[in-house]
């Protein structure tokens, strides 16, 4: 294993889908990544969820979802969306 620049730190989650890989850290943060070599930091990502709830991501028809406390998704890996708010048990 080769450590790759700019690749997220101690990510919870990290899914491949619609040409993209997309990876999500425990602090909300993402980053994303045509190759998995180059990553891009998404500066807004709009997600939410307790900075200490494990949380997962996956990739499924289409859309990435994100689990953690809420449940968000989104078809780029930028831009998402809150699909089920805080307090809500899945």
């Amino acid at each position: 294993w080769t450590p790759v620049t700019g690749a997220p730190s101690n990510p919870e989650g990290v899914v491949f889908g619609n040409g993209t890989w997309v990876a999500t850290t425990a602090l909300n943060a993402v980053s994303r990544s045509p190759d998995g070599l180059t990553w891009t930091a998404v500066t807004t990502p709009g997600l939410m969820g307790s900075p200490v709830a494990n949380g997962s991501l996956w990739f499924s028809n289409g859309l990435f979802l994100r689990l953690r406390d809420n449940l968000s998704t989104s078809t780029d890996g930028t831009a998402w969306t809150l699909r089920v708010p805080n307090g809500a048990f899945l």
